[in-house]
């Protein structure tokens, strides 16, 4: 009999710890995916910094190149951050939103070069940058 209660006493004390044990598990798991939403949410939150930043630079260039003052290709990476940013975030239409940019530097650079303040180059890596950029996009977005 006093076996019975020795066991009995044991088998309650494993289970006391087995649920305890549990119970701190389930609190470790929650807290794990408190901090996990909230690194999504900042990460959420740079981006969202990032593609507002992308926008303001992709405009200041593009004025830029308008004007004759920079090289095709410096607008180009512009656009191209500003397409990676939208990616990232999912904006619906992000690669449609590029190539309307990146068509406007193309038709930017031949209007440049008819007025002597671009070169051939110019229009060359508008013409390319778009190509590449956009098959690039699509096929990170298939690989995802």
């Amino acid at each position: 009999m006093a076996r019975q209660l020795i066991s009995c006493s044991l088998f309650a004390a494993a289970l006391l710890l087995a649920s305890a044990s549990i119970a701190d598990d389930a609190a470790a798991t929650l807290s794990q995916d408190t901090d996990r939403a909230a690194a999504i949410k900042q990460n959420q939150n740079t981006w969202e910094m990032r593609r507002a930043a992308a926008v303001q630079e992709y405009d200041a260039r593009m004025a830029e190149f308008q004007a004759g003052q920079l090289p095709a290709n410096v607008a180009i990476q512009a656009n191209t951050r500003l397409l990676h940013a939208s990616l990232v975030l999912g904006v619906p239409d992000a690669a449609v939103d590029y190539d309307r940019r990146a068509s406007r530097i193309e038709s930017i650079a031949k209007k440049n070069l008819e007025l002597r303040t671009g070169t051939n180059q110019d229009v060359a890596q508008a013409e390319s940058a778009r190509l590449n950029a956009l098959l690039k996009a699509y096929l990170e977005r298939a690989a995802d």
